[in-house]
């Protein structure tokens, strides 16, 4: 049996995956979008890092107690759009 190429810990329960190969935001190219039900978060993975870390993850839209602002309009579209489109 295989390890697995990526995990997290604790576990982040997946609920969706997307590639960005939009023009908006050319610098996440390429990267991988994570929705995540534990901790109702979107992470961002870059892939191809330099070492020792072979990807980059970035959490996007975490939902903490104390944070009252909504998100950027553009980050609201990629979290919240239709399924399967990036705006």
């Amino acid at each position: 049996m295989e390890m697995p190429g990526m995990f997290w810990m604790p576990a982040i329960s997946p609920s969706s995956l997307i590639f960005y190969t939009g023009d908006r935001f050319p610098y996440w190219n390429g990267h991988l979008f994570v929705g995540a039900l534990n901790g109702q978060q979107l992470q961002r993975i870059a892939f191809n890092q330099p070492p020792p870390q072979v990807e980059r993850r970035e959490s996007l839209l975490t939902q903490p107690a104390t944070n009252n602002q909504p998100p950027p309009a553009h980050l609201d579209k990629i979290a919240f759009g239709r399924p399967g489109q990036i705006s």
